[in-house]
């Protein structure tokens, strides 16, 4: 994930908009590096929870933007609750969260990246993914390519209209 957010996509943009953006991102970076795959079908589309509780993780440690810095120790009673309130399922949320590494989470990377030779590789090819798949049509192009991921999808009829609309079907 912190390789992900290092690298930017064709516009030049290092963010990622929403966690459904992350997740899909996080799949395809998955899908030509591993046999057995950790996402499975979901309600929108591959996902994987250890996605969320690495960006919780992160904005906890304070290398994503906005996230408060804890000093250690075991996780607030407030903190506790709000991650099961993310997995409890979709919230009606006027804005998507925004996932951004801080000057301390490009430095981690930066770090990452130069430590061997093979963590350079691996950014390498995820920089190459995000500029491929990070794009306005992510998602309906992750429900083209693995369509056996978006089996229990709760918006799988509206991606597949939102793709014949911008194919001009």
């Amino acid at each position: 994930m912190v390789l992900l957010l290092h690298a930017t996509n064709k516009r030049g943009q290092d963010a990622v908009r929403g966690i459904t953006r992350l997740q899909k991102l996080l799949f395809v970076v998955e899908q030509n590096l591993v046999e057995q795959s950790r996402f499975y079908a979901f309600n929108y589309g591959p996902f994987n929870e250890e996605v969320n509780d690495a960006a919780r993780a992160l904005r906890l440690a304070g290398f994503l933007s906005s996230g408060e810095s804890v000093a250690g120790g075991p996780p607030s009673f407030a903190e506790m609750m709000e991650t099961v309130e993310e997995r409890a399922g979709p919230r009606d949320e006027p804005q998507a969260e925004e996932f951004a590494l801080s000057e301390r989470g490009h430095e981690a990377a930066e770090r990452l990246r130069r430590s061997n030779q093979a963590y350079d590789q691996l950014y390498a090819y995820v920089r190459a993914v995000r500029e491929e798949w990070d794009t306005p049509d992510l998602l309906e192009r992750v429900y083209e390519t693995w369509p056996k991921y978006t089996e229990r999808s709760l918006i799988r009829d509206e991606v597949a209209q939102r793709r014949g609309r911008r194919r001009g079907k």
